[in-house]
């Protein structure tokens, strides 16, 4: 418990109790003992005192009456600044140095006074008591002595006031009061010095401590070598450059892992000990939902698969699954992708244990499979099918002996219509082939794309003409200029234009129209045919890729003619998409194309 009593009084209450501690108790036991040394003293020197009178009455033995001995005693004690009495064994004083001679006679009996009634049983009698004679505190000392044979025997006694003493003693205890209460007063004061200069330099380390807290590593603490708190703040001046370094190392070593995990081309997953994510890199994000918010959240919630579910629960011990897998790999499918997991338990002892999922999306390499598969397919399929014609009108022909002009004729037109376009095939192929190699011829120079269309279209008439098939041409005449390949745009407008009348119904109208925005020119070639399921469109310019999955013996194309298109705009710079149905509409499509306009004079000329 946090006691109420504040720092000033604690530091003052402790100045005082080692006050009394250290000076009040000693002075007091040395007061004590001076006291009674003073005491002893004063005793040894009345004794001497005392011996040294009745060595001087022995020497003197020639007194004739007390009134002599009175008048000799007042003569020694004067000097000797003490009392001196002299009483009979009877108890009677005969002779004293503080009282007239003529009083002495009224005096009681003194045999009852204990420092005479020593003496008279020998020895020396001292005492310390009151004097009812003088009416002060005396110190006696009585011996008896016999010195003159006029004056009976008796005891000498000696007495000195304790007032010397006592005033001594007074004054020593007064020094002593005014010292303890000038200590008493200051105490606080040094303690009010103490806790400002300690408050202080604890205002100044908390503030440094403070700076510690919101990481600022450079804060230092300087002290005089000779202060107290100077091997603290030397302390601390480590602590700070350790921590700093601790920290700038921590922080490097994080940023490598964020850098590392966000640059991971697979989808990473964090989950806790519960089983909730706590973090997912930018990989994982770009193949879920954008509107999804997967942090906090299970990860069924995220991915639509019980089986992924499973896994982690299994992994993390979850449900009262024994978690006895450190790891483990499955294969899930999510809406249109496929995802390679790896999920690897994490022990924490603090937390409990965690799990890291990895994503390798095969999505990509599922979809070249099937390309590759359909590829395969088409190719062979497209090959058998005119190779099956010419194989049958071939054997026909050599199953007749002797063929007629009129029987031969139309047989080698199958044949040869079917050779040719099987060398269109092949040359389209290696044409492909060759673009995707770049070892296809590029020289880009500004031309007119009109001039490119009129090239195309003179090449498709023949086959326009026999569906009655119309070019409406909007681009303009002259005015309009692409950066491009003449050769290769010519070829991209045959394809399409090919295309188009290959879709539209009979004596209808093939339309070319161009829209410009910035430096980019839009070219779009229209045609009023059945429209293109929006499925199909971001897969119709795959090679041999066909909307209608039925195939017949049409030879008009051999299905590359959009896929070599794509390959040129790829060359050019530019894009290739199909817009299906025609707006306003609910048939046709528009294919279109973009290309850059030619650089001015002050631009650089680049591919």
């Amino acid at each position: 418990m946090r006691s109420g009593v504040s720092l000033r009084t604690l530091v003052t209450l402790s100045l005082w109790g080692l006050l009394a501690v250290t000076a009040v108790l000693p002075s007091w036991c040395a007061f004590d003992k001076l006291e009674l040394a003073l005491e002893a003293e004063t005793k040894r020197q009345l004794i001497r005192e005392l011996e040294l009178v009745c060595l001087l009455l022995r020497q003197r033995s020639d007194f004739q009456d007390p009134q002599e001995l009175q008048e000799w005693f007042m003569d020694v004690a004067r000097p000797l600044e003490v009392r001196l009495t002299y009483v009979s064994a009877e108890g009677q004083v005969l002779a004293d140095s503080e009282i007239p001679f003529e009083q002495l006679k009224d005096l009681e009996d003194f045999s009852g006074r204990p420092e005479i009634a020593r003496a008279l049983h020998g020895g020396v009698g001292y005492m310390t008591r009151f004097s009812k004679t003088v009416q002060s505190e005396q110190v006696f000392a009585a011996r008896s002595v016999q010195f003159s044979p006029k004056i009976p025997a008796g005891v000498v006694r000696l007495a000195a006031s304790v007032k010397p003493v006592a005033s001594l003693l007074d004054h020593l205890w007064k020094v002593l009061l005014l010292v303890f209460a000038a200590a008493s007063v200051f105490a606080p004061l040094l303690a009010l010095l103490l806790i400002s200069r300690l408050k202080r330099s604890t205002h100044t380390m908390v503030e440094a401590l403070d700076a510690l807290g919101e990481k600022d590593f450079g804060q230092r603490l300087y002290f005089p070598t000779a202060d107290e708190l100077y091997p603290l703040a030397h302390a601390f001046n480590r602590l700070a450059e350790n921590t700093g370094s601790s920290f700038l190392a921590l922080i490097s070593e994080k940023q490598q892992l964020e850098a590392v995990f966000e640059a991971m081309s697979d989808g990473v997953m964090v989950l806790n000990a519960r089983g909730r994510i706590v973090s997912i890199n930018a990989a994982l994000g770009a193949l879920l939902d954008p509107h999804a918010r997967p942090l906090g959240r299970r990860p069924l919630e995220v991915l639509m698969s019980l089986e992924l579910q499973h896994a982690c629960e299994r992994i993390l011990g979850l449900r009262g699954a024994p978690a006895d897998v450190p790891q483990t790999q499955l294969t899930i499918e999510s809406g249109e992708r496929t995802f390679e997991v790896n999920l690897v338990r994490l022990e924490d002892s603090d937390q409990g244990p965690g799990a890291v999922v990895v994503f390798h999306d095969l999505s990509r390499l599922k979809q070249l499979e099937k390309v590759r598969q359909d590829f395969v397919a088409n190719v062979s399929h497209e090959l058998r099918t005119p190779l099956t014609s010419i194989k049958g009108y071939t054997e026909t022909l050599l199953a007749k002996s002797e063929p007629t002009p009129e029987v031969l004729a139309p047989f080698l037109e199958v044949i040869l219509k079917n050779t040719n376009h099987m060398a269109k095939m092949v040359d389209d192929l290696l044409q492909l082939a060759r673009m995707e190699a770049h070892q296809e011829v590029f020289e880009p120079a500004a031309v007119n794309p009109t001039e490119a269309l009129n090239t195309a279209w003179k090449a498709c008439l023949p086959v326009a003409g026999e569906k009655q098939i119309r070019l409406e041409n909007h681009l303009p005449q002259e005015a309009l200029e692409v950066w491009a390949d003449l050769h290769q745009l010519t070829r991209v407008f045959r394809n399409l234009l090919e295309n188009a009348i290959r879709h539209s119904p009979e004596g209808d109208a093939i339309t070319v129209a161009r829209r410009t925005q910035g430096n980019t020119v839009t070219i779009g070639v229209a045609n009023n045919g059945p429209s293109i399921p929006r499925h199909h469109q971001r897969r119709i310019f795959e090679r041999f890729y066909r909307v209608e999955k039925s195939r017949t013996g049409d030879l008009g194309g051999t299905g590359l003619g959009l896929a070599i298109c794509r390959h040129i705009m790829l060359r050019h710079g530019g894009l290739i998409w199909v817009e299906s149905p025609n707006p306003g509409r609910d048939n046709g499509a528009t294919f279109y194309f973009t290309l850059l306009i030619p650089p001015t004079d002050g631009e650089s000329e680049t591919e």
